[in-house]
């Protein structure tokens, strides 16, 4: 939004990484110089605003642990005071980092039986095969 109000999209790629350095500050320059880029060959990346940016956002991405995510879904259990769907909804976006990969509905079907309070809701589930 600061480069089109501030009359910058025309200029040079530097220009551009240098303004979005000097706002990040001492900490995101010291990021940025961590970042390797292959300015060489035929393959040479030019270090865009967008590079630059994809690059930070994979620097400051928040690290998973595939067996503590796991472990986390397995102990999910519906609260009393929870809905069906609000647990059903906290369900997806758990398993979302667990790389379930094509066992993902199976996973959740399981793991609604194991959690749920919803009686009639288990024994459905239950009944039915795969």
């Amino acid at each position: 939004m600061y480069l089109p109000a501030s009359g910058s999209t025309e200029k040079s790629y530097a220009d551009k990484i240098t303004m979005l350095l000097t706002f990040g500050g001492a900490e995101l320059l010291v990021i940025y110089n961590s970042f390797d880029y292959d300015i060489e060959g035929a393959a040479a990346e030019i270090p865009t605003v967008k590079v630059v940016l994809d690059r930070s956002d994979s620097y400051f991405a928040p690290r998973t642990n595939e067996l503590i995510d796991r472990y986390r879904f397995r102990s999910c259990k519906q609260s009393y005071d929870e809905t069906t769907a609000s647990y059903i909804a906290r369900l997806h976006n758990l398993a979302k980092t667990c790389n379930f990969g094509d066992e993902n509905e199976n996973n959740l079907r399981v793991q609604l039986v194991y959690g749920c309070h919803n009686e009639s809701l288990r024994k459905m589930f239950s009944a039915r095969r795969r």
